[in-house]
């Protein structure tokens, strides 16, 4: 099987199939249309930001409306100068985004085939 070399691209979750048209575009532009080369864009499936936003709003909400949480509890931390409990629950927080991204690439690779690398 003979494979053809890809130039990679993404596009975030809020843009439109316009936008990705056009990152396409520029993409292909500014590699130069390099023979046996095709642009590809990566569905908006690996960009799962919406887990560090979604810690960001529970901390928000979480101080907001006085409910029991991580974030509550990151907040208080802070306010009361507790720092090892502070530094614990960022590390927390920053390994389960970590955890969550390379759980989202695994299953990206596992569901592209253009993803994986030829042997021989």
């Amino acid at each position: 099987m003979n494979r053809t070399p890809l130039i990679a691209g993404n596009w975030k979750m809020h843009g439109t199939r316009s936008e990705a048209l056009g990152l396409a575009g520029a993409l292909a532009k500014s590699v130069g249309r390099t023979r046996g080369r095709e642009v590809v864009l990566a569905p908006p499936f690996t960009a799962l930001d919406t887990v560090s936003q979604a810690i960001a709003g529970s901390i928000v909400m979480e101080t907001l409306f006085q409910l029991p949480g991580m974030g509550s509890l990151l907040v208080e931390a802070l306010a009361h100068r507790d720092f090892p409990m502070f530094q614990t629950l960022v590390l927390f927080l920053a390994l389960i985004v970590m955890a969550v991204n390379l759980l989202v690439d695994l299953t990206y690779f596992a569901i592209d085939p253009r993803t994986r690398a030829q042997v021989g």
